[in-house]
């Protein structure tokens, strides 16, 4: 009953990471993909939060990919902390 956007803007204008497999085609092929984010990055930018929001594709199909998610996540939480310290 909504579109990928609909849901993921709840999460303005806090960090956001979407991650996708390159080749995750049957299921998010990349066009698909790339104009939800393209949607989504509009909503962000509304919430001033543009820099808070990021995608990218790994290299295979569908999983988690740590090596994308983990440097993201650690720098959301520093930016947390700075701001927080401030």
């Amino acid at each position: 009953f909504g579109e990928f956007w609909d849901v993921a803007v709840l999460i303005a204008p806090r960090h956001l990471l979407v991650v996708n497999g390159r080749y995750d085609v049957p299921r998010h092929p990349p066009e698909v993909v790339d104009e939800a984010i393209e949607r989504l990055r509009a909503i962000f930018a509304v919430a001033g939060a543009t820099q808070r929001l990021d995608h990218r594709y790994g290299p295979g199909g569908h999983r988690f990919y740590k090596d994308l998610m983990w440097p993201f996540v650690r720098q959301a939480m520093q930016d947390l902390a700075n701001v927080q310290a401030s």
